[in-house]
């Protein structure tokens, strides 16, 4: 009894290790194969998360840009919806190139940047020199809003370039 009892495991490792082997070997039908591909599928599917209802610009192999607002991706088409409303379908693997247009919140982090750094600037000069005039102290204000309006467009206001290759 012993014996046929040993025997049964044996064969039911072996089978096991059968299974095992034959799965490594053979993928399961709609696992991706390339590891490559899988990352890049995954990183898709992420910025779609993050981006959905954004408008973006597809940069195809061939260099041509679509551009339309993110509906959805999944592994393998970027859905977006263009400004006439139709829905378009563009193959993943044909995109190099995903880039994300600055927004209103950019602009504002842009207008707020130059406003503090304008304030700073005018708050400093009537503060280090009493005797400046009211004429002075607002050209350094608008100065310093210049400088720092160019600080926050090169800070925040900038498109966001995401390469898939």
């Amino acid at each position: 009894f012993e014996r046929e009892m040993s025997r049964s495991r044996t064969k039911t490792f072996l089978l096991f290790l059968l299974v095992g082997s034959v799965l490594t070997i053979f993928p399961i039908s709609g696992q991706d194969v390339d590891p490559a591909r899988s990352a890049r599928n995954i990183r898709v599917k992420k910025l779609a998360q993050n981006w959905q209802d954004e408008v973006v610009k597809l940069t195809n192999t061939d260099g041509t840009k679509i551009k339309g607002k993110l509906v959805d991706a999944n592994f393998y088409h970027f859905i977006l919806e263009k400004k006439d409303g139709k829905i378009t379908e563009v193959p993943i693997d044909q995109i190099t190139v995903v880039t994300l247009s600055p927004g209103i919140l950019e602009l504002s982090l842009t207008v707020a940047t130059g406003l503090l750094v304008g304030g700073f600037a005018m708050g400093f000069v009537s503060l280090t020199t009493p005797e400046a005039s009211a004429a002075a102290q607002g050209i350094t204000a608008l100065l310093g809003a210049l400088v720092g309006s160019w600080m926050g467009y090169f800070t925040f206001y900038q498109e966001e370039v995401i390469e898939l290759e």
